[in-house]
């Protein structure tokens, strides 16, 4: 499909048109499968693609998260390492991923060279760390963050400059990078591609002459976006490839900033009712939180053995009939592995997104992607949650660590809101 190029046409609530240009797409990945298109409550870029695989703005099912991490992985395999012999497993996980088939699970395949993965967050960390978990000896995984750590000096900042929140840390040191000899950079789509430009020159000032590549769902720069890349590239002697499932080009038709007062047929909401809350505490290996410093391979498998436990403490507890389970913020991976373990032993399946502190527009048009939306304030940071429709009446929210009283109060009142009959917060403990 790479020759046939694709137009789509976006009309988003009459105010925002965008016309799409796929221009590759060589594994036949349906786009239908993969995105929908809203707009964003942000001065510096009216929409945003919102992705039907990443846990993030919509339900899905944690599988999904996993096949589409690791199907970008067996691609990356495929044309960076130049290895053939993943092929047919690479078509099955194409196959998952247009609504056909069934999730196959294939991991521990080693590289020849060390090489870090480097997932951006928020939005990118769950689908980031779904790559990683393809991959065995010499692979290393590491995320990015809004937040810093404590007893740890070595950082590394830059900007994520179309985000809302727009600050971006990676706590690494020249010491931890010198051993690599090639770093992936992973995220959910690339527009202009501006942000890992940022990270690769900081990268580069500290521990120069790696190979880069990109790994993305969407990519979508243009013949300029690609041109800065080919001089930055020459300039610093450097290699940055690019694999991705699409790519294409953005042309904006009409143009609108949107705002909250712009919100159109939205119902009243209802009056707040009390709602059910249940807060359980699990201990839990520190080192499988949400990676903000390098870890190896091996934490695939623990991780996963830690969220097999992490379901049978609050399979009890939990209502898996008409349900959802929420990550936080940056912490997308672990909860989505949570989540699915939990699914096994339901026989509704129950269904993976996390919160956002990227605020999206919310209407009651339904052919527009979010229709809900409820906020909430942890650690003095406004988040956003979307599309808790009245079909969920128990919802459950991982959290690495505890969170306040007061936070814990905010999330109620969001909750209050909607038709949720129960809330339980789970607080994963090191």
């Amino acid at each position: 499909m790479t020759g046939t190029v694709m137009k789509n046409y976006y009309n988003i609530l009459d105010k925002l048109k965008i016309d799409l240009t796929i221009k590759e797409n060589p594994y036949s990945v349906n786009p239908d499968s993969l995105f929908r298109v809203g707009a964003r409550i942000n001065p510096k870029r009216s929409f945003l693609f919102i992705s039907k695989i990443i846990g993030k703005h919509l339900r899905i099912n944690p599988d999904t998260m996993l096949a589409a991490g690791k199907l970008l992985g067996l691609i990356y395999l495929k044309e960076i390492c130049r290895k053939e012999e993943y092929n047919d497993i690479l078509h099955d996980y194409v196959t998952y991923l247009n609504n056909s088939g069934t999730y196959k699970h294939v991991a521990n395949i080693n590289l020849e060279k060390k090489t870090l993965f480097i997932g951006f967050a928020e939005t990118a960390t769950g689908i980031a760390n779904s790559v990683f978990s393809l991959f065995g000896e010499n692979a290393f995984f590491i995320c990015t963050t809004r937040q810093y750590l404590d007893n740890c000096d070595n950082r590394i900042e830059f900007l994520e400059e179309h985000s809302h929140a727009a600050d971006q840390i990676c706590h690494l040191s020249k010491e931890e990078l010198d051993v690599f000899d090639n770093i992936v950079l992973i995220d959910d789509e690339l527009t202009t591609g501006n942000t890992n430009l940022n990270i690769i020159s900081r990268l580069n000032e500290i521990s120069p002459g790696k190979t880069y590549t990109l790994i993305s769902i969407l990519d979508w720069r243009n013949e300029e976006n690609l041109k800065k890349y080919k001089v930055f590239s020459e300039d610093n002697s450097l290699e940055i490839d690019s694999v991705s499932l699409i790519k294409g080009a953005i042309d904006i038709k009409k143009d609108f900033v949107f705002s909250e007062d712009e919100i159109v047929n939205i119902p009243a909401s209802e009056e707040e009712k009390t709602i059910y809350t249940e807060i359980i505490e699990a201990k839990i290996n520190s080192e499988i939180l949400n990676p903000r410093r390098i870890v190896g391979h091996s934490y695939i498998s623990k991780a996963d053995k830690e969220a097999e436990s992490a379901a049978k403490i609050i399979k009890g507890s939990f209502n898996t009939n008409n349900s959802v389970v929420i990550g936080s913020g940056e912490f997308i991976y672990f909860p989505a592995l949570i989540c699915k373990y939990l699914s096994k032993s339901s026989d509704t399946g129950i269904k993976y997104q996390s919160f956002s502190r990227s605020p999206v527009l919310r209407a009651s048009n339904e052919n527009y992607p979010v229709n809900f939306k409820i906020s909430f304030i942890i650690n003095s940071i406004v988040y956003y949650l979307y599309n808790i429709d009245d079909s969920i009446k128990n919802a459950l929210i991982i959290f690495e660590g505890k969170i306040s009283k007061t936070d814990i109060e905010s999330i109620k009142k969001a909750f209050s809101k909607t038709k949720t009959e129960k809330l339980t917060l789970l607080f994963l403990l090191s």
